[in-house]
């Protein structure tokens, strides 16, 4: 005669299958990492946000035993990067070098995108910033940001600012101190900084936004778009300072993971992200890129983009930026 298992038996032989399942998503926690872990990077390689990947997880693959290796994919202000982190295994083995363009001011400037940034991701870490240094041009013969200020009152419209484009974080910088210094002029967007830094020497641009690494930007610096002085240019007054106070703006570099990546597994990245960026010799290389380290952790990092989706939601308004989808 055929006979079947009781009810405590099917319940306990649950319960053990349960456990071995549990068992062995921890088992496979405990020795990540077994392989080598892919960082996608949404710059091309050689690019600031690529150069600093590799500075700051040598040493962490290093101390993991694994190699951390960089995955550059450019293109589309980084969405196409944070798209294929989104798609990604949750397994630990994958992790975006998120900046604030995905992060920040993407979902104010597309109208749908392939991902969300809060519910698909998972926060790690922010590691660094970098400076926005506001130029004008030598051919103005303006040396001071409050000079600038009364030019451009007294000349309205005819001003040109350039940047990366509409949206970049070098237009919403003008934006917000056009906004709050009650100043109007011309936007004049180019392909690269490059280009902006040729206008401001020849004349055809009177003021932009670059990046604290350029070397040879074509004007004279009279202001910094941080909270804080930057050490690069210590004497060179922020915009908080001289009584902006909301107006800062910049560049941020962290890494977040696909959702659902275990969160033992974010948390001994975390962990690692942590030492390497209390390294003296790491920092010191970060600082001759102008990388300002500005770490955060894990909630208080998601907590800090989510912030300023929020707080660049009105900036892109009022700026007109927008992205064809």
């Amino acid at each position: 005669m055929r006979t079947f298992p009781g009810r405590f038996e099917l319940i306990r032989a649950g319960l053990l299958l349960a456990a071995a399942l549990c068992s062995g998503a921890a088992a496979a926690q405990d020795v990540w990492p077994s392989r080598p872990i892919r960082i996608i990077v949404p710059s091309p390689a050689g690019g600031l946000p690529d150069v600093a990947a590799r500075l700051i997880t040598k040493p962490i693959g290093d101390a993991l035993g694994q190699p951390l290796v960089m995955d550059p994919r450019p293109g589309v202000a980084g969405n196409i990067a944070a798209d294929l982190t989104a798609k990604a295994k949750p397994d630990g083995y994958t992790f975006l070098l998120t900046t604030m363009s995905t992060h920040g001011i993407a979902p104010s400037i597309f109208k749908t995108l392939p991902f969300h940034p809060v519910d698909d991701f998972v926060a790690v870490a922010r590691v660094m910033e970098n400076p926005l240094v506001l130029y004008v041009s030598d051919t103005t013969g303006i040396k001071n940001i409050n000079d600038l200020i009364a030019y451009a009152r007294a000349n309205p419209g005819k001003l040109n600012y350039g940047s990366v484009g509409p949206g970049s974080v070098s237009h919403l910088a003008v934006a917000m101190l056009a906004a709050a210094s009650h100043l109007r002029m011309v936007h004049v967007p180019f392909k690269g900084y490059a280009d902006v830094q040729q206008g401001l020497k020849s004349g055809d641009l009177q003021l932009a936004f670059l990046p604290g690494y350029t070397s040879t930007p074509g004007g004279t610096s009279v202001a910094v778009a941080s909270r804080t002085r930057f050490a690069r240019m210590p004497n060179l007054p922020t915009l908080v300072e001289l009584g902006m106070t909301e107006v800062y703006l910049g560049n941020w570099f962290g890494f977040v993971a696909p959702a659902k990546t275990p969160q033992a597994i974010v948390e001994r990245f975390a962990d690692q992200l942590a030492i390497a960026m209390k390294d003296p010799a790491l920092l010191e290389r970060l600082q001759g890129i102008s990388a300002v380290p500005s770490f955060l952790r894990t909630r208080e990092f998601e907590a800090f983009y989510v912030g300023e989706i929020a707080r660049l939601r009105p900036v892109v308004a009022a700026a007109g930026a927008t992205a064809a989808d």
